[in-house]
């Protein structure tokens, strides 16, 4: 992860239009980082309500809002590829744990989420730890061990 400095902390990035950091959907973005203007917020979400009605009765969410409004109206929003949803280890096998730092240069974080933990469970890149039934355990672990095996690398 990268830290800002003092001088540009403040600063939006893209002079503040809405931008999605996790590009790995299709059609469409998921909202795990966000960064945007006030008003870049509210234009998006007003494009977001419109389909709302079209949907009604429906599972629909602001992901699939987001990859409709993407596909419709192409543009409307930043999608940069910063955040990875992978747990990417070099020996396949969670006993090791020993990370592909290179997997992780460019990006500024990881989204941890469910469908990365029933991934690595099935393709062990780690393993289900008894006492260990929550997604902060194993993102934790991977965070120490990412410090500790990855420092330097961008």
């Amino acid at each position: 992860v990268e830290s800002s400095t003092p001088k540009n902390m403040f600063v939006l990035p893209n002079n503040g239009r809405l931008t999605i950091y996790e590009n790995n959907l299709n059609h469409g973005a998921f909202p795990s980082l966000v960064s945007g203007s006030s008003a870049e917020w509210n234009r998006v979400t007003a494009a977001l309500l419109e389909y709302v009605p079209q949907h009604e009765g429906e599972m629909f969410h602001d992901v699939r809002a987001l990859g409709q409004l993407n596909i419709e109206r192409p543009k409307s929003f930043e999608l940069v590829d910063g955040v990875t949803n992978a747990v990417v280890l070099k020996t396949g096998l969670g006993q090791t744990r020993k990370i592909d730092c290179r997997w992780y240069s460019g990006k500024i974080a990881l989204h941890f989420s469910y469908k990365t933990m029933v991934d690595a469970i099935k393709y062990k890149t780690i393993r289900r730890k008894q006492e260990a039934q929550s997604r902060a355990f194993y993102a934790k672990r991977f965070l120490n061990d990412f410090r500790h095996q990855c420092e330097g690398t961008r």
